[in-house]
C-alpha cells in the first residue's frame, strides 16, 4: 500500500443531503459546498486523479461547543457522537473529490472514517494506493 497525499479542508465539515426534484429538473443544495472542497482540494493538487484501487482514510474534526469551554482538554481529540452521520459526510467528501482527485467514486474499495473533538473544524483525509 502506498499512500498518495494527504489533504485538508478547513471549516466544519457537513454531512451529504439528497438531491431534491424540482420540476423536470434535481437541485443540488449542496453544489457551493462541494464546489469550495473541490476548489480547496485542487489547490492542495498537483498532478493526475489517481486510478484505483483506492483507500480513503478520513478525520472529520468538529469545533467544540462553547459552552462547554471548562472541557475541553477532555473533549479535545475524543470521539464525536451526535449529527451529522459519519457515513453522510464520506459521501459529501467522495462526491466532492470525484472529477478533482478521482473519475469515479467507486475505485474507492475501503472506506476508514472517524468524526473527532477538535479546537476548529476541518477534514483531513488521505488516498491510499492498495
Amino acid at each position: 500500500m502506498t499512500e498518495l497525499r494527504v489533504y485538508t479542508i478547513p471549516g466544519i465539515p457537513v454531512a451529504w443531503a439528497r438531491a431534491v426534484p424540482n420540476g423536470k429538473n434535481m437541485w443540488d443544495s449542496q453544489k457551493n459546498i462541494k464546489l469550495f472542497y473541490g476548489l480547496t482540494i485542487k489547490n492542495q493538487h498537483n498532478g493526475e486523479m489517481y486510478k484505483g484501487p483506492l483507500c480513503l482514510d478520513v478525520t472529520f474534526y468538529f469545533p467544540m461547543p462553547k459552552y462547554k469551554k471548562k472541557e475541553w482538554d477532555q473533549m479535545r481529540n475524543a470521539p464525536h457522537s451526535i449529527k451529522p452521520d459519519n457515513s453522510n459526510c464520506v459521501k459529501l467528501l467522495e462526491d466532492a473529490i470525484t472529477g478533482v482527485l478521482i473519475h469515479d467514486d467507486c475505485i474507492i474499495a475501503d472506506t476508514y472514517s472517524r468524526k473527532r473533538w477538535a479546537d476548529e473544524g476541518k477534514i483531513v483525509f488521505k488516498l491510499i494506493q492498495l
